[in-house]
C-alpha cells in the first residue's frame, strides 16, 4: 500500500556543518518535495503482509516496533548499540520474547514521561508544561486567545441556530486542527517545520482541556447540548467530532471526555 505523507523535518538538527543550504530547500520546494509548511512530502510504502493490522494501519509506537522487530533487527542486537537486546533477555529467548521486551522497554519510557509533572503527553508524544506555557503567553496569532477561540468554535460548529432550536437534526461536524489552525488570521507563515507539530500538540491540549473543563461528567455534554471527542489522532494532525444531542443525553454519541479517538469519521464520511 502506498500512502502520500507529509513528514516533518529538522534541517538543522545534527548543526550547521550538515545542514542543507537554502538553495537545496528552495530547489525542493520548487520541484514540491517540500510543502509550504516546510515538510517533505513523500510516497510512503507499508508491507500489508504479516499478522494482526497493516503496517498502515498501526499507531506510531507499534509501527516502530514492528520496524525494529523486522527490517532493523540488526539495530537491536548489533554490538555497537548500548545494551544489545538478546543481552537484556534469558537465553533461548523467542521472538515472541524479544518483541514483549521491546514492548515493555517502550511501556517504561512511558510510565517514565507520565511521572514527571513537568511534562505532558499528548498521544505518544511527549511535550513540557513549560512550552505550552510560552505558547499560550504568547499574545501572537497562535497564543491563547486564538487555541481557545478554535477550541470553542469546534463546539459551537455543531450547536444548531436558535431558529431551529425546534427541528434539531443531528449532524456531526468534523473538525482537522492541523488546517484549522493555518486558516487562522496570521497562523499560516508560522505553521512551518517543526513549530507546526509543536502548535498542533499544544492546540489539542487546549481543545481536551476545554471539553473536560466545560462538558458534564455524567453526560459529556457541553451547555450547548454539544458533545466533542477526538475521532482520529494522526489525520489532519487531529480529526474532532462535534454533535448535538438533540436533547437525548442517552444517546449513542461518542462521549467527550476520554482522550482515546472515538474513529467515528470512517464510517459516516
Amino acid at each position: 500500500m502506498s500512502l502520500r505523507e507529509r513528514l516533518v523535518f529538522d534541517a538543522d538538527a545534527f548543526g550547521p556543518g550538515l545542514a542543507a543550504s537554502d538553495t537545496r530547500l528552495q530547489r525542493l520546494r520548487r520541484r514540491g518535495i517540500i510543502d509550504a509548511h516546510g515538510s517533505l512530502v513523500v510516497n510512503s510504502v507499508y508491507d500489508r503482509s504479516g499478522d494482526g493490522l497493516p503496517e498502515s494501519d498501526l499507531d506510531d509506537t507499534s509501527y516502530y516496533l514492528r520496524y525494529l522487530m523486522t527490517r532493523g533487527r540488526d539495530q537491536l542486537d548489533s554490538s555497537l548499540a548500548p545494551m544489545p537486546l538478546p543481552l537484556m533477555l534469558p537465553p533461548g529467548a523467542t521472538q515472541q520474547d524479544k518483541e514483549a521486551g521491546l514492548r515493555n522497554l517502550v511501556n517504561v519510557v512511558r510510565r517514565a514521561l507520565l511521572s514527571l509533572p513537568e511534562i505532558r503527553l499528548w498521544g505518544e508524544y511527549a511535550f513540557t508544561r513549560a512550552s505550552m506555557a510560552d505558547l499560550l503567553d504568547d499574545g501572537g496569532p497562535l497564543g491563547r486567545d486564538a487555541l481557545e477561540t478554535l477550541a470553542r468554535s469546534v463546539a459551537r460548529g455543531a450547536a444548531p441556530t436558535a431558529s431551529r432550536r425546534t427541528a434539531v437534526r443531528r449532524r456531526p461536524v468534523y473538525t482537522a486542527l492541523g488546517p484549522a489552525l493555518c486558516s487562522m488570521p496570521g497562523a499560516a507563515a508560522l505553521m512551518r517545520g517543526t513549530v507546526y507539530p509543536s502548535v498542533v500538540l499544544h492546540a489539542n491540549a487546549v481543545l481536551m482541556d476545554y471539553v473536560q473543563g466545560e462538558a458534564d461528567e455524567k453526560t459529556g455534554l457541553l451547555p450547548t447540548g454539544v458533545r466533542v471527542a477526538l475521532d482520529d489522532r494522526w489525520q489532519g494532525g487531529g480529526v474532532w467530532r462535534a454533535e448535538h444531542s438533540g436533547g437525548d443525553a442517552a444517546s449513542e454519541v461518542p462521549r467527550g471526555l476520554s482522550e482515546e479517538p472515538a474513529g467515528q469519521g470512517w464510517a459516516e464520511c
